[in-house]
């Protein structure tokens, strides 16, 4: 638990630095549009590639009716797949 909220503080403080120095270059360069949209679709790719491997991770795994875990690719697993 200590690992995600560190992780998660980390992150938050990372983008606050990563929008600081964003700042810092739309006043030196004047061109605030380009420099806060290539901010804004770096943070998305990361945030969709961060969900993609969550949701690969509870995939695999993931637990049974009786609480064993399920390989991934089985009949089993298909129907927890598509909730």
């Amino acid at each position: 638990m200590y690992t995600l909220k560190m992780s998660s503080l980390g992150s938050v403080i990372a983008m606050h630095e990563r929008t600081r120095k964003a700042d810092e270059l739309a006043v030196v360069e004047y061109r605030r549009l380009e420099i806060y949209t290539t901010l804004v679709l770096e943070h998305l790719a990361l945030i969709l590639i961060v969900s993609a491997g969550v949701r690969w991770l509870e995939r695999r795994l993931q637990t049974n009716e009786r609480g064993r875990s399920v390989p991934f690719g089985e009949p089993s697993a298909r129907k927890f797949r598509n909730r």
